[in-house]
């Protein structure tokens, strides 16, 4: 794909608004977008510029919900995703300028992501799985004389995406396998076959289109996510609403809250399982855990407990993370 050049400066979030589990309503991220010019087309190469740009502004948001080292593996599967929806993911933009330079237009936009759509998007294409288990997958080799190398093609893709490989198909939760076309004057024909174990009868397929002016790696993480596309949906169904959190607690004295701390976030009662420690630091402990609810219902959970009599005050969310403070009666 197209390198762009970009520049980006973010406006504030709202923290009432994360306290509600959600995003904040909407975020203006600031983003430089160039392209060519051909043919002295301008009115087309900046309408290119600006969707490109867009692009950058959902790349941006999207960034917010993983880690830097894995972000960097995926962004662009997230790219070729969502870049296709991206006038969908935008609630507004507005042009503050634009500069030709020599062959390239460049574009600078004030753009407006729709946040709370683009995690929708994310968790659609199982490119954000928060619960607690994920589906694992036995890829045969595709029809045609490359079969064998897209199979790992896809394989990789699923591995940067966090899904794992069974070593049979016996021991897999989804079995792949598709079949790659003959290149077109500006896309190639694909298809991929699903086959669910244990969550549906019969085989699904869905058909593709992979861009020419896509990298290798690119496609195969369009196909992977066409996959998962189809996988998500019915495994959440099975797997229940269980999802992973990092809960951040400072303000400990001894180790009296650790260990009412270590029993909660075990407790059924209190819709947690499989809490464990992750992380200490003076004073305080990070904690993973799973919990039956999205992020509002886990921070009004937390502000009902009682830890040694003290209260917990949730004093920050961020995704998955939650930083709580026990405050002393």
């Amino acid at each position: 794909m197209k390198k762009q050049f970009i520049g980006i400066v973010l406006g504030c979030s709202f923290f009432l608004y994360a306290l509600s589990g959600q995003s904040a309503p909407y975020e203006e991220v600031r983003v430089v977008g160039e392209t060519e010019v051909v043919g002295q087309n301008y009115a087309s190469a900046r309408e290119e510029a600006i969707g490109e740009a867009m692009n950058e502004g959902i790349l941006k948001v999207s960034e917010d919900f993983f880690n830097p080292s894995q972000f960097s593996q995926i962004k662009d599967i997230i790219e070729v995703r969502l870049g296709e929806k991206r006038r969908r993911l935008v609630k507004d933009y507005r042009l503050l300028g634009e500069t030709r330079k020599g062959g390239n237009l460049e574009v600078e936009l004030l753009v407006v992501p729709l946040k709370d759509q683009v995690r929708r998007e994310l968790i659609r294409w199982g490119i954000l799985f928060d619960r607690i288990k994920r589906p694992t997958f036995f890829i045969q080799p595709f029809e045609g004389s490359q079969g064998a190398i897209w199979a790992q093609r896809i394989q990789n893709r699923l591995a940067d995406l966090g899904y794992l490989s069974a070593s049979s198909k016996e021991e897999a939760d989804v079995l792949l396998s598709g079949e790659i076309g003959k290149e077109g004057r500006k896309s190639i024909p694909a298809q991929i076959t699903i086959e669910m174990k244990n969550v549906q009868k019969r085989s699904s397929r869905r058909k593709v289109s992979l861009q020419k002016e896509w990298e290798e790696r690119e496609m195969a993480g369009f196909l992977a996510t066409a996959a998962l596309g189809k996988v998500i949906p019915p495994w959440l169904k099975m797997v229940g609403s269980g999802r992973v959190y990092e809960i951040e607690v400072s303000g400990l004295r001894n180790n009296l809250p650790l260990r009412e701390l270590r029993k909660m976030l075990n407790s059924d009662e209190w819709g947690f399982s499989e809490g464990k420690d992750a992380e200490y630091s003076a004073g305080s402990v990070v904690f993973e855990t799973v919990f039956d609810g999205e992020m509002g219902k886990l921070v009004k959970t937390l502000a009902q407990m009682k830890v040694a009599g003290d209260s917990l005050k949730v004093v920050d969310v961020k995704d998955r993370k939650v930083k709580v403070e026990i405050v002393k009666r």
